[in-house]
């Protein structure tokens, strides 16, 4: 399945954003074919919106472009810089020293993200389930 179709089949809402990753410390000789890949993505998984996943620099640049409007950046590779036009940021890895740290406390690895809003970033939280009626809490008082 692509994901459109698993977005589909999960219910997630038309306009939702879908991210793409470029994962690794892409060069600028290869922004303009992930420039294209992004805009393939964004025609193949409409009606959902593509966004793009990667390094401060990659971001600047299919922003300027208008390749998409919502980018996942990532701390790696990105040195220090934080791109203004970021809607998540990943500011710790799971290779990262405070992430191991955070690992021994929750028992796995963890990447951290941010972002000012959910809607902002076009990310969607599937509903909480609706926990079954505790019968024991209701049997207390007789």
């Amino acid at each position: 399945l692509n994901a459109k179709q698993l977005a589909e089949a999960f219910g997630v809402p038309h306009g939702t954003a879908i991210y793409f990753t470029c994962d690794y410390c892409a060069q600028e000789n290869e922004y303009p074919t992930i420039e294209a890949y992004i805009r393939a993505a964004q025609e193949a998984c409409y009606p959902y919106e593509a966004g793009m996943y990667g390094h401060a620099g990659l971001v600047d640049y299919l922003a300027q472009k208008g390749a998409c409007r919502k980018f996942w950046q990532c701390v790696a590779w990105s040195l220090g810089n934080l791109s203004q036009y970021t809607t998540v940021y990943q500011y710790m890895w799971s290779g990262g020293a405070e992430s191991v740290e955070m690992q021994g406390k929750v028992g796995f690895p963890v990447d951290m993200n941010k972002t000012t809003s959910l809607e902002a970033a076009k990310l969607w939280m599937p509903p909480a389930k609706v926990p079954e009626k505790n019968w024991y809490d209701d049997a207390k008082g007789c």
